[in-house]
Formats: C-alpha cells, sequence, structure tokens
C-alpha cells in the first residue's frame, strides 16, 4: 500500500471513487459529476486543500478529500472532510492520520471535522475517535488546543 498526495494524474480515478460513492450513498439524489470534478481538481490543485489517495499495486483504491476554509467562529481555518473512501483494509485509516497530520502542521486550521450524512458503520466512528476527533452533535471534530 502506498499512501501519497494526489496529483493531476489522480482526478479520473479520484473522480469514479466519488461518483461510486454518490451512487452508493445517495441513490435518490442526482449526482453533479461536473461539480465532482471541478472540486475534485480543486482539491488537488490548491494547496490550502488536502487530497491524498491509497495505492494498492498500482491502482488507485481509495482517496480522503479534506476542504479549508475561513471558520465562522473564529480567526482561524477549518478543514472539513468531503470525501473518504477505500477500497482494501488499512487504506481509509491511513488517509484518516495523514489528514490529521495534516491538519496539526498547519497553524492556520483550528478545527477539522467529518460530518457523515447517513448513518456509518460504528467502526468508522470508532476509528475518528482513537485518532483524537471528539464526537459534538453529529460530527467529529479534530479541535487544536
Amino acid at each position: 500500500m502506498i499512501i501519497r498526495p494526489a496529483t493531476l494524474l489522480d482526478v479520473g480515478s479520484i473522480c469514479v471513487l466519488a461518483e461510486a460513492q454518490a451512487d452508493r450513498w445517495f441513490p435518490k439524489l442526482v449526482p453533479d459529476y461536473t461539480k465532482i470534478k471541478k472540486t475534485v481538481v480543486a482539491s488537488v490543485s490548491a494547496s490550502q486543500h488536502f487530497c491524498w489517495v491509497a495505492e494498492e499495486r498500482g491502482q488507485l483504491m481509495g482517496v480522503l478529500i479534506g476542504l479549508t476554509g475561513d471558520n465562522l467562529w473564529a480567526k482561524k481555518q477549518h478543514a472539513t472532510i468531503a470525501l473518504w473512501t477505500s477500497l482494501f483494509a488499512g487504506g481509509g485509516i491511513a488517509l484518516l492520520r495523514k489528514f490529521k497530520e495534516w491538519v496539526l502542521s498547519r497553524p492556520a486550521i483550528v478545527v477539522a471535522g467529518f460530518t457523515p450524512d447517513l448513518e456509518l458503520d460504528s467502526r468508522v466512528y470508532r476509528l475518528l475517535e482513537r485518532n483524537g476527533f471528539k464526537k459534538s452533535g453529529g460530527s467529529y471534530l479534530l479541535l487544536r488546543g
């Protein structure tokens, strides 16, 4: 397994993973594939965002995208996990650990979070909690300080 920053060459594969998640979890919504591609390109291209991939035997098998923006409540920024998926065991946790490391290395980010749009396997929540994310309402937050 290789965990690495995504490049523009990965955009097509990342979009396939994102579209599969949209089709799987939100069958009543009509996915906007143009918006998905724009968001993926922005997350790969802009240094203020996080986009890392998990690769197994040369095939892209996982991705975590964290989008950063101005925090409404604080002077600093927040980072929100927009997409987190892995098709093999160990990929998701490796990506989450890289994301946490990235967040903590950026003093401008005061809070990072994950707010699932639907109920997930309880193991996902335990992974978040074991890695420092605290449950707050329907979200899991990693607070600086």
